[in-house]
C-alpha cells in the first residue's frame, strides 16, 4: 500500500492548458528567502504548429508561482497574463 506522500512523487505538477501552452517541461525549482516558491520551464506558445521547427519563438522560458495545499503541490497551469513579481 503507498501513502498519500508517496504517491505525490507519482504526480504531474506541470501541464500545458492545451490552448495557449504546450508542452511545458526541463523545469526548474527555487525557494526565495521570502519563502515564495517559483517553477521556472519552458513551453510552446499557440503560434504555428507547437512543435520543433514550426513555431517562430521556439521554446520560451516561463515562470510560476508554486503552491502547496498542505504536503501536496498544486498542480500548474501555465499563466498568460502578468503575474504578481516574486517577493524576494
Amino acid at each position: 500500500s503507498s501513502s498519500a506522500a508517496s504517491d505525490v512523487y507519482k504526480r504531474q505538477i506541470l501541464e500545458g492548458n492545451g490552448v495557449e501552452v504546450f508542452g511545458p517541461g526541463h523545469q526548474s525549482y527555487l525557494k526565495l528567502p521570502s519563502g515564495e516558491e517559483w517553477v521556472f520551464y519552458h513551453a510552446w506558445d499557440d503560434q504555428n504548429e507547437p512543435r520543433y521547427g514550426s513555431n517562430p519563438s521556439g521554446r520560451t522560458l516561463r515562470m510560476d508561482r508554486l503552491v502547496w495545499d498542505g504536503d501536496i503541490p498544486r498542480r500548474i497551469i501555465p499563466t498568460t497574463t502578468p503575474q504578481p513579481a516574486p517577493r524576494l
